[in-house]
């Protein structure tokens, strides 16, 4: 059973409801590796530029983009070697470093030849940050392009052993992950996973997620924010043909805009408020899939939140029954 995708602006809705926070915090997101190993690439796809490469890209400044994510300003800083090598790091006026809470560190996992330069870079990178604001380091194993393919798990295992022993020294916090640029929802995922760890509400999404594919016997969840940045997912069963269904639709929802023919359209009202629908189908192995585009006015203006997407395989009663309520819905 495909399950559910939801593409919501759940962080205004909570926000609203719960007021869970009440002001944006700044926080600082560091990505770190040896050259060509993908940095670039990873930054473009969590923008949103889903255009296939064609060559590698070489930085050689310190860049630095800003989005968005529940409640949270970011600052990703992309550091060249080079530059993190040189003095200018250590500078007072470099502030890249100063307060950052977590660093993304990305391994070209086909070339073995630079696993001992990886862990000698991974612990300048500790040795240089400051530890008081470092949360957590995660680590890219990237350009794994058929997660399928066991060929780099005695590696990837090895790396694993010897960066847990580098972090326990040091007393930070590591997570691993599989990335490649053709599996979009496997970098998403990578990126907004450690940052969702540190929300205070993590826990209570989370059992909103299971208890909603309990109730209607979904197989498989997922939330995203309105940049598409991962908040929540559920998996009680997983095969190939549903992974390659899921990254098919994530890579089609990037380009869903107002200008899609609307196959059908409805409405409920909840309270005050009114959730729109309209339906769309993809298409993936002869087999249809129905996809509701929705979105939700929160005021008596009629102000249109943010596009949310929502594909289901059960029928669409289940969203559109006035029994059900906005929490379900926004799950």
């Amino acid at each position: 059973m495909l399950g559910i995708f939801l593409r919501t602006s759940i962080q205004i809705y909570l926000f609203f409801k719960y007021n869970w926070y009440s002001k944006l915090t700044l926080r600082n997101v560091a990505f770190l590796g040896l050259e060509n190993a993908g940095k670039t690439s990873i930054i473009q796809r969590i923008r949103g530029d889903f255009q296939p490469l064609f060559a590698n890209i070489k930085t050689n400044t310190v860049d630095r983009y800003f989005s968005e994510y529940l409640g949270n300003y970011l600052t990703i800083w992309e550091i060249p070697r080079e530059i993190f090598s040189s003095h200018e790091i250590l500078s007072e006026n470099f502030s890249a470093l100063q307060n950052i809470e977590l660093v993304i560190y990305v391994i070209d996992i086909k070339d073995s030849s630079k696993f001992d330069e990886n862990l000698q870079f991974l612990t300048q990178i500790i040795e240089i940050s400051d530890v008081t604001t470092l949360k957590s380091i995660s680590v890219l194993f990237h350009k794994w392009d058929n997660f399928k393919n066991t060929s780099h798990n005695k590696l990837m295992a090895k790396y694993q052993s010897q960066i847990n022993l580098l972090m326990n020294n040091f007393g930070v916090n590591v997570q691993f992950f599989k990335t490649s640029i053709y599996q979009s929802f496997s970098i998403i995922s990578a990126f907004s996973d450690p940052l969702f760890e540190e929300m205070k509400f993590k826990k209570p999404i989370e059992i909103l997620l299971r208890n909603f594919a309990t109730n209607w016997q979904i197989n498989q969840i997922y939330v995203f924010t309105s940049n598409f940045y991962k908040l929540g997912a559920v998996f009680n069963d997983e095969t190939s043909l549903e992974d390659e269904i899921i990254n098919d639709i994530f890579r089609y929802l990037q380009k869903i805009d107002e200008t899609l023919n609307i196959i059908d359209e409805m409405e409920i009202s909840l309270n005050d408020n009114k959730i729109y629908f309209s339906k769309f189908y993809i298409e993936k192995n002869k087999k249809s899939y129905p996809l509701y585009v929705v979105w939700k006015t929160m005021d008596s203006n009629s102000h249109k939140m943010k596009k949310s997407i929502v594909i289901l395989k059960k029928t669409l009663k289940y969203l559109i029954s006035p029994e059900i309520t906005p929490e379900l819905i926004f799950a």
